[in-house]
């Protein structure tokens, strides 16, 4: 009776976070896609968690393989010359499509400042939502771990002290830390470059 319960009180919290996050990542019609996120919107932990869906979950699992699949699709329909890589007009297609890039700049993933990126240099960039949520460092997150992540009682889920906010090595900034340094990030507000504008 007991198992009974906790289940049941567990499929709820799955519900509501699951809700939640769906509300958070669809944007009503008529409101311009740069516009700010409710709830978030300027790079936080909200944003890595409501685009989630976007690019995994399914069976209840995110994972690394389901994030790379998600970058070779973005390239794919970036790469429509087939050349291999793309240049910043390539680019340009990605923030329009995928609220995961919704702020995403051609020169965050072009570190080496050729003017191009390869699909590999593309399909290397980690998700900064498997820095905040992959504790285990398993490239499997389950929805009953987010769910526990996100209940008020749960402990803060902060990185542990080396290991940046976001993406690994590559200092603080928006959306999880992540590449850019300072206080650019991965969608983070301006300053040191990455995915904020």
């Amino acid at each position: 009776m007991r198992h009974a319960a906790i289940r049941l009180a567990t499929v709820g919290l799955l519900a509501l976070v699951s809700s939640a996050t769906l509300a958070q990542q669809h944007r009503p019609r008529g409101v311009p896609g740069d516009a700010p996120r409710a709830g978030g919107g300027g790079g936080g932990p909200d944003d890595v968690l409501a685009t989630s869906s976007e690019w995994g979950g399914a069976g209840g699992v995110y994972t690394c393989e389901q994030w790379k699949q998600y970058l070779e699709r973005m390239f794919r329909l970036a790469d429509k010359r087939k050349r291999g890589f793309i240049d910043a007009q390539d680019f340009e297609v990605i923030p329009r499509l995928s609220p995961v890039f919704h702020a995403a700049t051609f020169d965050y993933f072009d570190m080496a400042g050729k003017g191009r990126v390869t699909r590999a240099e593309f399909l290397s960039f980690p998700s900064p939502f498997f820095a905040r949520y992959d504790r285990k460092k398993s490239c499997r997150v389950f929805q009953e771990e987010l769910a526990r992540a996100q209940t008020p009682s749960a402990a803060p889920q902060s990185p542990a002290p080396n290991e940046g906010g976001g993406f690994p090595g590559r200092g603080g900034g928006g959306f999880g830390g992540g590449y850019g340094g300072g206080g650019g990030g991965f969608g983070g507000g301006g300053g040191g470059g990455g995915f904020g504008r």
